[in-house]
């Protein structure tokens, strides 16, 4: 989930929706942070719907099929979760050329993509 990407962000007065796909990690994280700027989203829909816009999505998911799973999910037609103006930011250390891809794709839509892999986490 990135919990020290969210606590460095919650300490700098951040509102920050977090989800996870294991749901135990994001309740331990928030019995261990008691602040009104952290939030919950139930799922991906949940989590973007609760962004303003232009929302500003930021995956700390390891590279590979979980990272390429939920960017499908922003993207389709019919169901459309992030839109024209929005930012991806993928803190996954994904290969370059994958990057290189998803930041075409997105492009063409308007959306901004950034793959700045943070591996490790914040200092």
């Amino acid at each position: 989930m990135g919990s020290r990407m969210v606590l460095k962000l919650l300490s700098e007065g951040h509102v920050v929706v977090v989800w996870n796909r294991t749901s135990s990690k994001v309740e331990e994280l928030r019995l261990k942070v008691k602040s009104d700027k952290l939030k919950v989203g139930k799922s991906i829909r949940d989590l973007v719907g609760q962004l303003d816009k232009p929302r500003v999505v930021w995956l700390m998911v390891p590279a590979g099929e979980a990272t390429q799973e939920i960017l499908d999910s922003f993207d389709k037609t019919q169901d459309r979760q992030v839109e024209k103006g929005d930012i991806i930011i993928d803190g996954g250390n994904a290969h370059y050329t994958d990057t290189q891809k998803r930041f075409e794709h997105f492009s063409k839509k308007g959306i901004r993509y950034l793959g700045i892999g943070v591996s490790g986490g914040t200092i």
